[in-house]
C-alpha cells in the first residue's frame, strides 16, 4: 500500500508540473499573439483560441490524475479487505 501511494503522490506532482508548464507555453503564446496580430479583433480571437487550448490540456492533466488516483484508492480498498 505504501508503494502506491508512493505512486499516486508522484503522480499528483508529475501533474502539477504539466499544468505548469502548460502555462508557461500558453504565456509564450500569448506573448507571440500580441506581437503577430495588431488589430484588437485578431488578437482578441487568437487569446481565446490559445486560452481554450491550454484549458483543454489542463483538465486533461487533471482527468488523468484524478482517474489515477481513484483507481489507487479503490486497490487500497480491497487490499485492506483481503
Amino acid at each position: 500500500m505504501e508503494g502506491l501511494q508512493a505512486m499516486a503522490k508522484m503522480v499528483s506532482q508529475e501533474a502539477e508540473k504539466a499544468k505548469t508548464s502548460v502555462r508557461s507555453v500558453r504565456h509564450k503564446a500569448l506573448d507571440a499573439v500580441k506581437k503577430a496580430f495588431r488589430a484588437a479583433d485578431d488578437r482578441a480571437r487568437m487569446d481565446k483560441e490559445v486560452s481554450g487550448g491550454c484549458v483543454r490540456l489542463v483538465t486533461g492533466c487533471v482527468t488523468v490524475c484524478l482517474s489515477w488516483t481513484s483507481q489507487v484508492a479503490n486497490s487500497q480498498v480491497t487490499l485492506a479487505n483481503d
